[in-house]
């Protein structure tokens, strides 16, 4: 989550309602909405709310980052603009759709050397970020 929250103070969900929601507009993927991230998280999302809308994610972060409005956003794309303070985290709560990725390998054949190597990344990647380790196929 982040936001061009003054000075950098940390708020309850319910308190950015209120605030200009940047809102990602994709018809090709499903991102997390504005309404289900506040349902997630126990806030009934008033019918009008002031918001901007753009397409692409980068606009989404250009606009977080000028201070712009509140984005919802993936740790693991925007730690970088976090560490440099060009944004600030909104509040304490986050949202899962429950949504994931998968590795799916052969079982009736061999994989390649790259095929090893980029699982073996992959799952070393996944235990880095967050101490989950996972068994490799």
């Amino acid at each position: 989550m982040l936001a061009g929250v003054p000075g950098g103070a940390l708020v309850a969900p319910a308190d950015l309602v209120g605030r200009t929601l940047l809102v990602l507009e994709d018809a090709q993927r499903q991102w997390m909405c504005w309404p289900d991230w506040f349902r997630l998280n126990g806030v009934q999302m008033p019918k009008r709310v002031d918001q901007i809308v753009v397409n692409r994610y980068a606009q989404l972060l250009e606009l977080a980052v000028l201070g712009q409005g509140v984005a919802i956003a993936w740790r693991h794309i925007i730690d970088g603009c976090l560490e440099q303070r060009l944004v600030v985290r909104a509040t304490r709560e986050s949202a899962s759709n429950g949504g994931g990725y998968y590795a799916l390998v052969p079982n009736d054949r061999a994989r390649s050397t790259a095929a090893r190597l980029f699982t073996h990344w992959l799952f070393e990647q996944v235990r880095l970020q967050t101490g989950i380790p996972l068994a490799h196929a």
